[in-house]
């Protein structure tokens, strides 16, 4: 057993937590700009982002910060051979544009089968253009296309990543799912348990939305964009510590405090992106 499924051990009864810190994750980067970076910085709204794609690509710049926030910017992406990286990152949205949205997926339609190959016919048409720009042979960019895909496809699709595979892989508790998927039928079966882990879930992220409308003013529509940020939390085993000072609570032993906490407090938030260690910035 190593590290990560060790400390997955210790925080595996934190569901409800990672939920609900899921929640107020998800609305933060819906509806604030600044960048969690360590060096923060501004950067457009997920809110920004997901409506810009109802109308229009992105443009090359906006590919870019999206890249960016997601640390899948480097390499082949940021390469500027020639001077032609803008042209480059152009071309890279166009073709997102063109391929994400051309998924045509009802409310009650099975859409895991076509998610899985939307992504990998993207993967193919993004690496062909890193080819053409890089001036070598292609990459294949798995993170960056599974992580835009979920713009284009909110209701519908996950920005899944090796944690969230390591923490489906204990929640279902069987090793099925390799940590790095790069193929149609790997994005199939993860994203079918995925899905039947959403169902299961549903009623307490519904739940959780609704009490954190009260606490944050807002609700939030993509229940499946919570439960990859709940997936991610236990997957990188994330620990569950009490913050010093005057608001002592954790999920174990304040639970209803520490969550209110959580939902009003973005130091909390950006907090719990550097390991769930809140003793460090509160």
């Amino acid at each position: 057993m190593d590290w990560c499924e060790l400390k997955i051990k210790n925080v595996a009864s934190s569901m409800e937590g990672a939920i609900w810190w899921g929640v107020a994750s998800a609305i933060d980067q819906w509806r604030n700009n600044p960048s969690q970076d360590a060096r923060p910085r501004k950067r457009p709204t997920d809110k920004e982002l997901v409506e810009c794609l109802r109308v229009r690509a992105w443009t090359g710049a906006e590919l870019y910060e999206f890249a960016k926030e997601y640390s899948v910017n480097q390499g082949a992406i940021n390469i500027d051979r020639n001077g032609m990286r803008s042209q480059k990152h152009d071309a890279l949205a166009i073709c997102l544009f063109r391929e994400y949205k051309s998924v045509d997926i009802g409310d009650g339609a099975d859409h895991v089968e076509e998610i899985a190959r939307v992504w990998v016919r993207a993967i193919s048409e993004v690496r062909n253009i890193i080819a053409e720009y890089n001036g070598r042979e292609g990459n294949n960019l798995y993170s960056f296309c599974m992580k835009a895909l979920w713009y284009y496809q909110p209701e519908h699709a996950t920005m899944w990543d090796r944690h969230a595979v390591v923490a489906m892989n204990h929640i279902i508790k069987i090793k099925r799912h390799r940590k790095n998927i790069k193929n149609e039928s790997d994005a199939v079966a993860f994203l079918r348990d995925f899905e039947n882990l959403h169902a299961r879930w549903l009623p307490t992220i519904t739940a959780d939305i609704a009490d954190q409308a009260r606490l944050l003013g807002m609700t939030y529509p993509y229940t499946r964009r919570v439960l990859d940020k709940a997936l991610w939390l236990i997957g990188k085993g994330l620990d569950k510590k009490i913050p010093k000072g005057k608001d002592k609570a954790s999920c174990e032993s304040v639970p209803n405090d520490f969550y209110a906490m959580l939902a009003r407090n973005s130091d909390l938030r950006v907090a719990t992106e550097k390991k769930f260690d809140l003793t460090k910035s509160v």
